[in-house]
């Protein structure tokens, strides 16, 4: 949710509602800010975080405004706190992994496991989790460390997962996985990078308010970072231009079915999306959450538009080349990517 028109008097009375009160740097303050409020109102909220941290009575990043109570992560965290579990049984449950083992440095995918990029690195397999779908690797290159978690197919088990890395060292995440084209323009193979991903799943909506009944955000639309987004796009244009791939801007929507999704196309490409696949809507609105910058980098599996869906009618020539756009190219852009030392920015 992204909140418009907020004025210092909005503000005060959701403190007053709230009752409780969490001490924050102006810094962090502006940086949770940034969540709710849109792009044009950014100096006002720079104004109104100044005037609250002045006054020390910097509100609750929980806070009531027009009906709907917005969540924060750390009331996540204090849920499971409360009956017990501590940051390792979090982690433990979550990646099946300590948090002390999980680098700055993070890919996540699906279904790929390391060997699906094979020159990323040296990986070292460290445990499974609770759930046999999550296997996690600590990888070492010549430029980076990284840990990489295949989480299993769907939204709610990245969400998991990426939620779960809120109480580790991770300092930037990098989405890898399989998407559907949804343009005549976009070929088996090529590499997306989505702007956005509309939220066409069920997960979404349990980290989008503090309340079921007014936490339906279907339709809404989840953000990458922005930093991190423009430094994976410049690289991604370099690399692909030196190897003649194409390369292109997705406009994501993330449903929860294959079997179902084909009869509600139309209405998909009606609200403008190029592309389709399950998981990057609740994976950009956890990272937010959690506070940790992600950007995505899709490899191209099929498209129905030109009769060319994961159930039908794609040729050999169009796998190999996808075998060598992931195999060859996804390495280097995720070297590039996690090599550039350059700060990445909270701001989404």
């Amino acid at each position: 949710m992204r909140i418009t028109g907020i004025t210092i008097r909005n503000i005060l009375r959701a403190h007053a509602q709230i009752k409780e009160r969490i001490w924050y740097t102006e810094e962090k303050a502006y940086r949770y800010a940034k969540f709710f409020v849109t792009p044009a109102n950014t100096d006002e909220w720079k104004k109104i975080s100044e005037k609250c941290t002045k006054y020390v009575i910097l509100f609750k990043i929980i806070f009531y405004y027009g009906g709907v109570l917005i969540l924060i992560y750390q009331d996540l965290i204090s849920g499971m706190e409360r009956l017990g579990s501590t940051k390792r049984d979090i982690c433990m449950h979550g990646i099946g992994i300590s948090p002390e083992k999980v680098h700055e440095n993070v890919i996540i995918a699906p279904w790929w496991e390391p060997s699906y990029i094979p020159d990323i690195g040296t990986a070292e397999y460290l445990s499974e989790s609770d759930f046999p779908s999550v296997k996690v690797w600590n990888i070492t290159s010549d430029t980076a460390e990284m840990t990489y978690i295949k989480a299993g197919i769907g939204a709610p088990v990245l969400m998991e997962a990426i939620l779960t890395l809120g109480v580790t060292s991770c300092q930037q995440i990098v989405f890898i996985g399989s998407v559907g084209a949804l343009d005549d323009n976009i070929g088996i193979g090529d590499i997306v990078i989505p702007e956005y991903s509309v939220c066409g799943d069920g997960a979404s909506r349990y980290i989008s308010s503090d309340s079921l009944n007014n936490g339906d955000i279907f339709g809404e639309k989840a953000y990458p970072n922005t930093d991190l987004f423009n430094k994976s796009k410049k690289v991604t244009e370099r690399i692909c231009k030196e190897k003649n791939v194409k390369w292109h801007l997705g406009r994501t929507f993330s449903i929860d079915t294959v079997f179902a999704q084909f009869i509600h196309l139309d209405e998909i490409l009606n609200m403008g999306c190029n592309t389709i696949e399950m998981e990057t809507a609740a994976s950009f609105r956890a990272a937010r959450l959690a506070d940790i910058p992600i950007t995505a980098l899709f490899s191209v599996s099929d498209n129905t538009v030109i009769n060319k869906s994961l159930i039908n009618s794609r040729i050999q020539e169009e796998m190999e080349y996808r075998r060598y756009v992931c195999r060859e190219l996804f390495p280097k852009i995720i070297l590039d990517i996690f090599g550039n030392k350059n700060v990445v920015s909270l701001s989404i």
